[in-house]
Order: C-alpha cells, then sequence, then structure tokens
C-alpha cells in the first residue's frame, strides 16, 4: 500500500462526450493529486502528469473495468497483496 496518488490512483482518458458527462473526471489520479484544480483544466493538468502515473494506460472505461475484474486482474493483485500481509 502506498499513499502516492500518483500510483494507486487510476486516470482513463476516454472520449469526449464521457469526460464532459464526468466533468472531467476521468483525470482521477490528476484530481486526487490536485484536487483544488478546477474541473475544466483537468485535461491540461492530465497532459503535464502522464508521464508519472503508474495505472494510466487504459484509455477506455471498458478496458479499464475489464482490466480489474479480470482473472489475474487489479482485484486478484490487491487480494493477494492484502492476504500476503
Amino acid at each position: 500500500f502506498t499513499n502516492n496518488q500518483l500510483h494507486n490512483t487510476r486516470s482513463v482518458e476516454s472520449n469526449r462526450f464521457i469526460r464532459w458527462l464526468l466533468w472531467e473526471t476521468n483525470f482521477h489520479a490528476e484530481h486526487h493529486t490536485y484536487p483544488m484544480v478546477p474541473f475544466f483544466n483537468l485535461p491540461v493538468l492530465h497532459e503535464m502528469m502522464k508521464v508519472h502515473i503508474k495505472h494510466n494506460e487504459c484509455k477506455t472505461f471498458v478496458a479499464q473495468n475489464w482490466q480489474m475484474v479480470k482473472g489475474g486482474g487489479w482485484i486478484d493483485e490487491q487480494r493477494g497483496a492484502v492476504c500476503s500481509e
């Protein structure tokens, strides 16, 4: 476990409609690292921070959710990390 928001929070680029619908909070790592940044500036912050975000590999929510629930995915990884402590 880490308190580093750039290592334990995920961001998804997604498409323009989804970003609008979610008020750009699909940039979740950026939002949690700098919560006072207005939602309309999150895409700019994302461009500045994306090389530092550990989990930035999924470009859509479907892909992100699949990575979470598939066998050996993020849920299984977290379960293993908790069980081994």
